[in-house]
């Protein structure tokens, strides 16, 4: 072989091997997820209608670029290793954008844990605390030196030892930050609205356990890398092949940068395509949601018919209109919806009187398709008391105005008082009023209908615990904080 030939064939080997490992990475990041990786789960994937909870663990884009980002499908993200370890010291690198906040979960059982927020929004300052499972801070102590600067990676180390749990920010002075944890424990982490960035985590345990985790898929890459070296080798089979059919040197040349330049650009293109859409979301299939959300109404007012007789004699019956927050999702048991305590809740207030509180919830609906459930379905079951939890949903102010005139009007008709509720947004998505809150209150004063400000409510709390799964859907936490919001409310409107 001559000198020349030695070194075009040492080139095509060289942009094969290239493309190889082109290859393997791209199919090493579509093939991960939080879920896929075995070591963490994403503990709010098994809540329904929460919004990106299923995405969030089981999609390649929460991994995209080998770090793990807490803001990506819609935020409120919560990870947690997967088995319990008795983990000795914990490191880790974060890069927080400007209002994120990176939560640090430890100690953690089916009644809560305890943990370190570092925060760079004045509204969710820095500190240590104990949480219950429903997302509630039980005690919070600030701690001012653990706020990170923004857009800059910092460096968080904790040691669990015997006198407590101790954290240093970047290298500071180590500071007591909870109470000793028992072993083996399981740790997470849990962010906000804006986007918080985890990578090089590194766990120290007594004993074995310990591990490097840099959310880059090595199994999936090595798997890639064998697949794609066994496809070279067929390529080298194939030309030794070619060789035989006595071709002229120059074609037989041609053919070799042929093939190999077809398969370095096909690599070269998908490892391309894969950096730019590493940070995108899928498209919604618009028309596969319609019909998804139109079976849903049906079941729901299917259900409410079966278990709600029309007569309910001796029992006081609220009816509670509004979409999937209504509807129960981010909680994380049966019962824990704002409408279930709610009801529970009336009964305290009132011993020796039967309450019902029918959900009326359903998720992704508009007010003028829920003005029909309530015309055609809902107003039969006689309620003494109507509540509207409206807004998120609602694009059209004129129709979403025409569906509580609606409301108001058959409620008059039949002297079936009613309460709207503005319903509540995490203030890290709006700090300010929902778009639609000033039609609702226009609508329920010329009505003289009464008007609880939810939203601003579960703003005065914000500060308690964890209120959000993301930022319409509240924790079970978040669902008890809007139950207490309007209780004193239905309190008053119903009839003694």
């Amino acid at each position: 072989m001559s000198p020349r030939t030695r070194t075009i064939a040492l080139l095509l080997l060289g942009a094969q091997a290239a493309a190889v490992v082109a290859g393997a990475w791209v199919y090493a990041w579509y093939t991960h997820s939080v879920e896929a990786s075995g070591r963490w789960v994403a503990t709010k994937s098994h809540l329904q209608k929460v919004m990106g909870a299923q995405d969030f663990a089981h999609s390649h884009h929460t991994l995209a670029g080998g770090q793990l980002d807490l803001g990506r499908w819609f935020g409120f993200q919560e990870v947690e290793l997967r088995e319990p370890l008795p983990v000795r010291d914990l490191e880790l690198d974060f890069r927080a954008d400007p209002g994120a906040y990176l939560v640090v979960l430890f100690g953690l059982g089916p009644e809560g844990g305890a943990g370190l927020r570092l925060g760079t929004d004045q509204r969710f300052p820095p500190g240590s605390f104990t949480v219950d499972a429903a997302g509630e801070f039980l005690e919070f102590e600030p701690l001012p030196g653990f706020a990170p600067e923004p857009l800059v990676w910092s460096h968080l180390a904790l040691d669990f030892g015997a006198d407590g749990v101790r954290a240093a920010l970047n290298g500071g002075e180590p500071q007591r930050v909870g109470a000793p944890v028992a072993d083996p424990q399981r740790f997470g982490f849990r962010g906000g609205q804006v986007s918080v960035v985890l990578d090089d985590i590194h766990v120290t345990c007594d004993g074995p356990g310990g591990f490097h985790e840099t959310f880059f898929n090595a199994r999936g890459f090595r798997r890639g890398l064998l697949a794609l070296v066994g496809l070279l080798a067929l390529d080298v089979l194939a030309w030794r092949l070619v060789r035989r059919w006595r071709l002229s040197g120059r074609r037989l040349l041609a053919f070799a940068v042929a093939g190999s330049a077809s398969l370095l650009f096909v690599a070269l293109a998908l490892f391309a395509l894969q950096q730019a859409k590493a940070g995108r979301y899928p498209r919604a299939k618009f028309d596969a949601e319609a019909a998804w959300l139109n079976d849903e109404a049906l079941r729901i007012a299917e259900e409410i018919r079966a278990r709600y007789p029309r007569a309910h004699p001796g029992v006081t019956r609220v009816l509670v209109v509004g979409t999937s927050q209504t509807w129960g999702a981010g909680a994380t048991r049966a019962g824990e919806g704002f409408v279930s305590v709610l009801e529970r809740r009336l009964e305290a207030e009132r011993p020796g009187r039967d309450f019902e509180c029918v959900n009326g919830g359903v998720s992704g609906l508009r007010a003028p398709r829920l003005f029909e459930l309530f015309r055609e379905e809902w107003l039969a079951l006689g309620p003494d008391l109507v509540v509207l939890n409206l807004s998120n949903n609602d694009k059209d102010a004129a129709a979403f105005a025409q569906a509580l005139h609606g409301f108001a009007r058959l409620c008059a008709e039949h002297e079936i008082p009613a309460l709207f509720a503005l319903e509540a947004n995490s203030i890290e998505a709006v700090p300010g009023e929902l778009v639609l809150h000033p039609t609702m209150r226009a609508v329920a004063a010329e009505h003289a209908i009464p008007v609880v400000d939810v939203h601003h409510e579960l703003a005065l709390h914000s500060g308690r615990g964890f209120l959000w799964w993301d930022f319409v859907h509240p924790t079970s936490f978040g669902h008890r904080l809007v139950a207490e919001a309007l209780l004193p409310a239905v309190l008053a409107r119903l009839p003694d």
